[in-house]
């Protein structure tokens, strides 16, 4: 996913399953850090949670994820200070 220190697009992870995991944010920063999907691994949109709303955090912390999406990216769109750091972790297939 990637390491943060300022606005950019972290590393994509190609998926073999279906998305199943937790997006997590860690670090000490002052930071928006979107959890982005992609069908062709080219065009990235912002992923939604269940409710709808945008997958973007501003502080650490995790979100549960899931869907039919092969290609999946952290992206700093806002940066002032600090390392955020972006980690998906994927569930084992059942």
């Amino acid at each position: 996913m990637g390491s943060f220190t300022a606005t950019a697009n972290g590393t994509a992870v190609v998926l073999t399953t279906p998305l199943n995991g937790t997006f997590w944010l860690r670090g000490t920063f002052v930071a928006t850090i979107v959890l982005e999907g992609s069908d062709d691994g080219t065009t990235y949109s912002t992923l939604k949670d269940v409710n709808g709303n945008a997958i973007s955090l501003t502080a650490p912390g995790a979100v549960n994820v899931a869907g039919m999406i092969p290609n999946v990216r952290a992206r700093c769109s806002a940066f002032t200070s600090g390392t955020a750091v972006a980690v998906l972790i994927q569930a084992p297939a059942a």
